[in-house]
């Protein structure tokens, strides 16, 4: 009976450690360089599409984009290199998002979408080093590359919206020419690069010019390379960390909670 006694307080006390030790979810937004990136980028097709048309459209657009810079900056704060890199075209995707509040222009749309190239190319570069030189699977490793996959769409919806700015006709949407106002335009393209990339095809946005078609296909193709190469790189590191570790496959890893015990 003692010894129930005591294995069920030790039980108690350990799961009391364990809600204790435990992250709430600031602090876990804080640990995690990339979470804060994911969510913005979340909100970017998903929480904006829902808006009323109109200036809370292009004001949320605004407000994502923004949060996209910020969180993406801050994300890779501990590359210098990278950060310098990005930090103007930053800034001039955030002015040409204000700018678009008010004004509609092809000179400022093609700013903002050069500038929305540069600096997810730029975020994709670093999130990507990080990955390849980190020594072990991490959550934030798998989050870092789930990013990497979202920021593609974006990258390439703003290429897509390049071509858009410079030959309007280069889309179609249900048959006809894209013609749409230049928020709808816009969120039809970066829908377009998303379907495109996770090659569902629906066939509703389509591209008709043929750089338009030759960017869509490229799209398609880096996109399954790069669910391909990811998970093999992801798999062997894993692999690898448990070997160096003198784990095999069958053998569960050391729990945090073993190791605070210890």
């Amino acid at each position: 009976m003692a010894r129930v006694t005591q294995s069920l307080e030790t039980t108690v006390k350990l799961d009391t450690r364990r809600r204790l030790h435990r992250p709430q979810v600031g602090q876990r937004i804080e640990q995690s360089p990339y979470l804060s990136l994911f969510i913005a980028l979340l909100l970017t097709f998903v929480f904006v599409p829902f808006l009323r048309a109109g200036f809370e459209t292009r004001a949320g657009l605004a407000t994502a984009m923004i949060a996209v810079v910020a969180t993406g900056l801050r994300a890779l704060a501990h590359r210098s290199r990278i950060v310098k890199l990005a930090l103007v075209p930053a800034v001039a995707l955030v002015v040409a998002e204000l700018v678009m509040l008010g004004h509609h222009g092809q000179v400022v749309e093609l700013v903002a979408d050069a500038a929305g190239a540069l600096v997810g190319a730029t975020f994709m570069t670093g999130i990507l080093i990080d990955i390849m030189t980190s020594p072990v699977v991490t959550a934030d490793t798998v989050l870092g590359a789930c990013v990497v996959y979202f920021l593609l769409g974006f990258w390439w919806a703003r290429i897509f919206l390049l071509v858009y700015t410079v030959d309007p006709g280069a889309y179609t949407i249900s048959g006809a020419a894209l013609g749409l106002s230049s928020y709808d335009a816009r969120a039809s393209l970066i829908y377009f690069s998303y379907v495109t990339l996770a090659t569902l095809g629906y066939g509703d946005v389509l591209p008709v010019s043929p750089p338009a078609r030759a960017l869509a296909t490229l799209e398609a193709m880096l996109g399954q390379l790069y669910l391909a190469i990811m998970i093999a790189r992801l798999v062997g590191l894993h692999a690898a960390s448990r070997a160096a570790a003198g784990l095999d496959d069958h053998e569960p890893e050391p729990t945090r909670s073993s190791s605070h015990d210890d």
